[in-house]
């Protein structure tokens, strides 16, 4: 549906006329209209607000004694007769300008919004001016009319003959590379196929030509056309709904049954047998990675940790897992979809299926296991706050809708910090702030009646399709603290919003007890140097930096950089530096190493692993003597894996590690997930 001013029209009219009208007097009228667009560029439709006609020309209004239209919206005719005249005018209109005029027929209703009173029409038609002195160009999806909506393309190739390990990340790399201008890329895992994105048919030709038949790691890609509109898209989607509600109807089991078989798949087994059944999927992992390093073309025969008969055919010694301290109960952060349930409730919960399933529908995460109980209190208050909102949920069929996320964090210390995503579409500034402003009022209230205490609230602007937080995204501090703290092994440490922090603290402390156990750099005589590559917020560092002469790390971002060095002045750490930037552009830091050094890095890396380029530069190091690689997605960091132990080559230089030990950690109870700590030497 298109948000118009709604004003009733009497007769077709020249938009032209509206020139000079002033109508910020008659915006607060709202009653349902019919309304055009002509496609003559001397004469574009504005599809906002329009004022009341009795004929070819517009009525003499009363004026104000600054001369602006005092005009009332008081209907002369009634609203059948209005509509079909109108009708009649615009079939009259067709036959005379058949090629230049498209009809746009809009059912408003009484509670349909209208623009605030500070928007002014600039001279253009097509800009709107929202805040003084600035102006936006109105070429948001919304403005567009539902016929236009529905018929406009997105120009796009899918890629066949791509590798089911290949990651987006890798794939966007290799298009850049090759000079392929694009606008996204869609690949999931496991697919061995992908979709590219393109602003402009002439970039979906040229990305044609480049991509077709070209090579990407010794496979040749093969392209097709696959372009798709809207009114496609929402069909699509609407058949995949209509498949998975079937299958949800013939479900045996509740929803809320689902919802935890989904979320927690494990939660229904024993705790001891949730450990043995990840046990044997990590020996099960470390098999298939000793076998892909046998049929390397280049590889030793004689190497042992590869050839030789082992326990259970394991490349290394194989540690018993380590179950979590705390099983249920245990997140200490949590992100929410605001949706809505099967009555058609706005709803702060989980999805019950993917939206690439077509699953829309949210239910409330009631029963599950692993959520802390503050994190889904706090759910609920916000759930209650937006039902009783003037502002729908969003809805990723149609984009339209504005609550969209509710990430909670709730460290052991007591604090509380959350994010709420919001789709501004077209409200101001000024309707912003106001959404704001009752945020604020609403949880200080609840404070005030000692409910409970909410430490940083931050407002998420996001005109992102999917729901993910992304960079580009406009996040703003609205109240209490800007930061939240957690204690881990003696220490203290401050978490910005953005800023990465293991989701079960608990479980972090045995992580950084083993890596400390693991390093034994305070046995060595002379100098040595830690190297913490995807530092976060320096938590490993710092728990470890007693154990070395100097830290350094290593982190994308800035603001998780920023609370790193405040963690080090918190704690009293004087021997450690943190950089920020991408690892692959940082590394210089293993090209100043000293060979009399002993060196020991610790790897902690997003599920995906590193790029290649800093797996190979960790080669080079020749004073590097241990790396431990704490992996959360074992499956996702296997080139990393390979790349450390590779025969020496061009490609990797420098002496190649061996695994000498793993062992595994759960935690994340009543789900398929664990850590995976690996030591590497050489």
């Amino acid at each position: 549906m298109i948000r118009v001013i709604q004003f009733v029209t009497h007769k077709v009219f020249n938009l032209s006329t509206l020139s000079n009208l002033n109508l910020k007097e008659i915006r607060e009228s709202q009653r349902p209209c019919l309304i055009y667009k002509r496609t003559l560029s001397s004469e574009v439709a504005f599809l906002g607000s329009i004022c009341k006609l009795g004929s070819e020309k517009i009525l003499t209004q009363p004026t104000s004694s600054n001369g602006k239209s005092t005009m009332t919206s008081s209907l002369e005719k009634p609203m059948a007769e209005v509509t079909s005249e109108f009708e009649e005018q615009i079939k009259l209109l067709h036959a005379k300008e058949k090629s230049d005029l498209e009809t746009i027929k809009v059912e408003a209703t009484e509670k349909l919004e209208v623009r605030p009173p500070q928007t002014e029409i600039t001279d253009n038609p097509q800009i709107v001016s929202t805040q003084p002195g600035k102006i936006q160009e109105e070429e948001t999806e919304s403005n567009l009319s539902v016929k236009e909506a529905e018929n406009r393309v997105e120009y796009r190739i899918m890629i066949k003959n791509i590798s089911k390990f290949c990651t987006p990340k890798d794939l966007k790399r290799h298009l850049i590379a090759n000079n392929v201008v694009f606008t996204k890329c869609k690949k999931p895992p496991s697919w061995t196929s992908a979709y590219v994105s393109f602003k402009t048919e002439d970039d979906l030709r040229a990305g044609y030509d480049l991509i077709n038949g070209m090579t990407y790691k010794k496979t040749k890609l093969t392209a097709e056309i696959s372009n798709i509109t809207e009114e496609e898209r929402i069909a699509k989607f609407e058949d995949l709904a209509r498949k998975k509600k079937t299958s949800l109807q013939n479900d045996p089991r509740d929803l809320f049954e689902i919802l935890a078989d989904k979320v927690t798949s494990l939660h229904r087994l024993p705790y001891e047998e949730q450990l043995a059944l990840k046990e044997q999927k990590i020996k099960n992992f470390l098999k298939t990675f000793r076998q892909k390093m046998r049929t390397h073309p280049k590889i030793d025969k004689n190497i042992e940790w590869i050839f030789a008969k082992t326990l259970h055919n394991l490349p290394c010694e194989f540690q018993k897992i380590i179950p979590s301290p705390i099983t249920n109960g245990y997140r200490n952060k949590c992100e929410y979809t605001i949706g809505k349930n099967l009555e058609g409730q706005r709803t702060i919960g989980f999805l019950i299926g993917g939206f690439s399933e077509g699953i829309t529908i949210v239910l409330e995460p009631q029963g599950l296991k692993h959520l802390d109980l503050t994190s889904f209190r706090i759910a609920q208050l916000m759930q209650d706050y937006v039902r009783e909102s003037k502002y729908e949920v969003y809805d990723r069929k149609t984009r339209e809708g504005y609550w969209r996320l509710l990430t909670v964090r709730t460290p052991t210390t007591g604090d509380i910090s959350i994010i709420i995503s919001f789709h501004p579409q077209q409200l101001s500034e000024e309707e912003i702030n106001r959404e704001k402003h009752g945020i604020r009022t609403y949880f200080k209230n609840i404070e005030y009646s000692a409910e409970i205490k909410v430490t940083s609230i931050y407002f998420y602007r996001s005109r992102e399709i999917s729901d993910s937080e992304s960079v580009e995204g406009q996040l703003e501090h609205i109240m209490g603290d800007e930061y939240v703290h957690e204690e881990l092994l003696g220490n203290r440490f401050r978490i910005s919003p953005r800023a990465f922090f293991q989701p079960n603290s608990a479980g972090a402390g045995i992580i950084y007890s083993v890596c400390q156990e693991w390093a034994k750099a305070d046995n060595k005589p002379g100098k040595s140097k830690l190297i913490d590559i995807c530092c976060g917020t320096g938590t490993i560092g710092i728990t470890m930096a007693k154990k070395f002469d100097q830290v350094i790390g290593i982190e994308l971002i800035e603001e998780a950089v920023e609370d790193a060095r405040y963690n080090a002045k918190l704690n009293g750490i004087e021997n450690i530096e943190f950089i920020a930037g991408k690892v692959e552009e940082q590394l210089q830091v293993f090209n100043s190493l000293q060979n009399e050094e002993t060196i020991v890095a610790i790897l902690d890396p997003p599920r995906a692993g590193v790029d290649p380029h800093v797996i190979k530069e960790i080669r080079k190091c020749a004073s590097l003597e241990r790396l431990i690689y704490v992996s959360c997605n074992p499956e996702g960091a296997m080139q990393n894996f390979l790349g450390l132990c590779y025969p020496t080559s061009n490609q990797y230089q420098g002496e190649p590690f061996r695994p000498t030990k793993v062992v595994p950690i759960d935690m994340f109870p009543h789900t398929p997930h664990y850590e995976l700590i690996l030591e590497f030497e050489r």
